[in-house]
């Protein structure tokens, strides 16, 4: 039974396990729902890495939720696929298939939905508009009037993943053209929450670089392989190296 979710395909050797609900024609650059589609996005940037646990639970609800003929195997095969290509680092096998068993669980109890959000308009994969283009475009279709809206700040934020500097006010309001109040009368509690969430991520994997640079200086100095030492090398907290340990199975 066809549902109103849309996902991309990944571009790997994944592809004939996934399926869009979503045909482009030859030369289109972009589709527009003005009541608002559920989107399903597994790739985000092209140097985007997802790192986190909860980003795996994310996509292999949407594989199922888009492909209700996968049992566990399959999924849990895509799931290592994609974790190979599109994550920072590697999950402990047992995890895995924890997520694939729950995943299929939540499908036979009828409580299975996908991650994701309502979207106006969806830019077609790899288009060669830019990002003025994309906004003026975004503007026309969605806005009430001349100014913001809620999509077009949206589009800008997206295109902040995957940066190793934290976002702040004056960077979206720059890439807007848009002054700092203006923006500020625009922003929903909806995009402080999402800009909060792409802030963290930015943070964790900053940790994450040092977390695991700090094994390597371990490993080259012979030292113990423990969270206290890792803590004294990374100089994070302790509370920061107990959760990526914990996320990655380390010690």
């Amino acid at each position: 039974m066809m549902n109103n979710s849309i996902i991309r395909l990944l571009p790997d050797e994944m592809d004939h396990f996934l399926y869009t609900q979503f045909d482009w024609e030859e030369g289109e650059n972009y589709k527009h729902f003005p009541e608002g589609v559920e989107f399903v996005a597994l790739e985000r940037t092209p140097w985007y890495r997802y790192f986190k646990l909860t980003h795996l639970q994310s996509i292999a609800a949407s594989l199922k939720f888009i492909n209700p003929q996968m049992d566990t195997d399959r999924l849990e095969h895509c799931l290592f696929s994609i974790i190979e290509n599109h994550f920072y680092r590697g999950f402990p096998e047992s995890r895995v298939r924890e997520i694939a068993e729950w995943v299929i669980g939540l499908h036979d109890s009828g409580r299975l939905r996908p991650s994701g959000r309502k979207r106006k308009v969806i830019f077609r994969p790899g288009t060669s508009l830019t990002r003025g283009e994309k906004l003026g475009i975004v503007g026309h279709l969605t806005s009430r009037s001349v100014g913001l809206s809620e999509e077009m700040i949206y589009e800008v934020l997206e295109g902040f993943q995957g940066r190793s500097n934290p976002i702040k006010m004056d960077d979206i309001a720059e890439a807007l053209g848009c002054s700092k109040r203006t923006l500020q009368r625009e922003f929903t509690a909806d995009l402080k929450a999402y800009t909060k969430g792409l802030n963290d991520e930015i943070r964790y994997i900053a940790d994450c670089e040092k977390f695991f640079n700090a094994i390597d200086t371990i490993v080259m100095e012979n030292g113990t392989h423990n969270r206290s030492m890792i803590k004294l090398k990374s100089g994070l907290s302790g509370s920061r190296v107990a959760e990526i340990c914990n996320e990655y199975g380390y010690y």
